[in-house]
């Protein structure tokens, strides 16, 4: 070195440590006279003034004289390493070897101790000189600590990104990977932190990074796809994991507590498109049980937190495949025989419907609007009576209805029956027993019954509405066809008939119109007598998928 310039021949013949040893005074080992002849030289330079001591600093930090630390044997050997290229560096453009965790893939390395040959006893004496005169610090600060942990992530998420299977799959990458960032690279992040809030390391009009994704079971996953409490792997969906609630808490208030039905659905949607972009039409077993399980948690969000439906649901089917809902079939009527079963198999399969994966329920199923096999034998039924056809499946419906409107005619109805009956006349369970009489029974028996009943095997899913509990008014008397007949008339027969009418007419025509003031209990009265159900609904608001209509 001399006043002039300032040259470095990168490695030296002798370590860097004694050149600093002979720069401090440090006697040389036993024996070693070519440095002892070299001492003198070194130390009889002229004396620097002040202004050429912090010349040569600034040249220290100025010149490309630094080589950057290889890998150390914790780092995988596939991932990219930022000291790799044979370039010297600035002081600047270095940190510390403590920080490779946090930034090896991103920044250049120093390691004082196997670059320059220090000892541990000598370490930190020689660092604490050596630091500040080529201007690398000891510490990153705070801004450049997250702003580096931005740079290490971004680039072990590109390098994963276009990594070959092969290299993801050897030597556990991916737990690799996943160790790096859950213990040193999440744990610094902030959900809006890289930016520049620290004015001593960073310009304030820095762009603000935003967290997109987080690594989760070997894939980087967007944060729609990260719930707190579930996942689906197979469809996308993953769970937040627990080691980075542990490392990393403040990660997961970016993160939704459970998926809703929205992004369930996606999520089958995206296996659908899977399917297709693969030219496959069965899903894997994993593909299907995940399937099933979101088919299940989608229902739950439904009926318990009331999420909507969404426009078009994807179902599982029974073949292993994937489609719309509404062209699936549940089986609800098990109680068939084996060979109306095949029958029923039969038309379904004709119909280019699909029966619903076997693993999901009757009531998963109908709240996801898969139809029940018993609305699809309904409306053939109906079909086929308005057809005429009395032999086949119209043998078993037939929609019947008061022939009024009825919600005027109720109301004047119920008044005409209370206006003349005090508070404690009981006139509903007047006309009841009246009722009784007139069908020639001799006994009659009013039950409150707090029971509830399944949903699953109902003609139509609306029909919900009469499992709940209910009043029974029993009688030891039944109905004759002319009797149910009448009843939907609404009244008109009166009680007084002609006696050309015969006396069954007359009684069954006052009982038709007292009948009606069970309106005042309820607006879904139903009788079941013999093997006939009859069940009214003047509004139909739930039999109309059973053929009913407003007269």
């Amino acid at each position: 070195k001399s006043k002039g310039g300032l040259s470095f021949l990168w490695p030296m013949n002798k370590l860097a440590s004694e050149l600093f040893s002979a720069a401090t005074g440090s006697s040389s080992a036993p024996g070693d006279s070519t440095v002892a002849a070299e001492k003198p030289a070194v130390l009889q330079l002229a004396k620097w003034t002040e202004d050429e001591v912090e010349m040569l600093k600034c040249k220290f930090r100025a010149c490309k004289w630094l080589p950057a630390a290889v890998a150390p044997r914790e780092w995988l050997a596939c991932v990219p390493w930022a000291g790799a290229s044979k370039q010297l560096w600035r002081p600047s453009d270095l940190l510390l070897m403590a920080e490779f965790w946090k930034c090896g893939a991103a920044r250049p390395l120093l390691d004082l101790e196997t670059q320059l040959g220090l000892p541990g006893e000598r370490k930190a004496q020689i660092q604490k000189a050596l630091l500040p005169l080529i201007g690398l610090p000891d510490q990153p600060c705070k801004a450049e600590k997250d702003n580096n942990a931005w740079a290490q992530l971004n680039k072990i998420a590109a390098w994963w990104s276009d990594a070959q299977p092969e290299e993801k799959d050897a030597n556990g990458a991916a737990s690799w990977v996943a160790s790096c960032l859950y213990r040193h690279v999440y744990p610094v992040l902030h959900p809006l932190s890289g930016a520049a809030d620290n004015a001593e390391c960073a310009d304030d009009d820095a762009a603000i990074p935003r967290l997109l994704e987080i690594f989760v079971e070997g894939h980087f996953v967007a944060l729609d796809d990260l719930s707190l409490d579930q996942g689906f792997s197979p469809a996308g969906l993953c769970q937040f994991p627990a080691e980075l609630k542990a490392t990393a808490p403040q990660l997961s208030a970016l993160v939704r507590p459970s998926f809703r039905a929205i992004d369930l659905s996606r999520a089958v949607r995206r296996l659908a498109c899977r399917l297709d972009a693969e030219q496959r039409r069965q899903l894997l077993p994993l593909e299907a049980e995940a399937a099933v399980r979101l088919a299940i948690a989608m229902s739950e969000r439904i009926r318990g937190h009331g999420d909507t439906l969404p426009d078009q649901v994807i179902v599982p089917t029974s073949r292993g495949t994937l489609r719309p809902s509404a062209e699936c079939v549940f089986n609800n009527m098990r109680w068939l025989s084996d060979e109306e079963q095949q029958k029923r198999s039969l038309v379904v399969s004709n119909m280019g419907l699909d029966w619903v994966h076997q693993s999901i329920s009757n009531e998963v199923a109908q709240t996801l609007q898969v139809q029940g096999l018993s609305t699809q034998v309904a409306a053939e039924a109906l079909a086929a009576a308005d057809d005429g056809d009395k032999d086949g499946p119209g043998q078993w419906f037939e929609a019947a209805g008061q022939a009024e409107p009825l919600t005027a005619r109720l109301r004047s109805l119920l008044q005409d029956l209370t206006s003349s009956a005090s508070a404690a006349d009981l006139g509903v369970f007047k006309e009841l027993l009246q009722n009784a009489d007139d069908a020639k029974a001799t006994e009659v028996h009013f039950v409150w019954d707090w029971r509830t009943f399944g949903k699953q095997s109902l003609m139509s899913p609306e029909m919900g509405r009469w499992q709940g509990p209910c009043l029974w008014v029993h009688n030891n008397s039944s109905f004759s066809p002319q009797d149910f007949e009448n009843i939907t008339q609404l009244g008109a027969m009166p009680k007084m008939a002609s006696k050309s009418q015969g006396s069954r007419a007359s009684q069954i025509g006052r009982f038709g119109l007292g009948f009606n003031s069970v309106y005042s209990f309820t607006d879904l009265p139903s009788i079941l007598s013999d093997d006939v159900a009859l069940f009214l609904d003047p509004h139909v608001r739930h039999l109309k998928a059973m053929g009913a209509s407003v007269a």
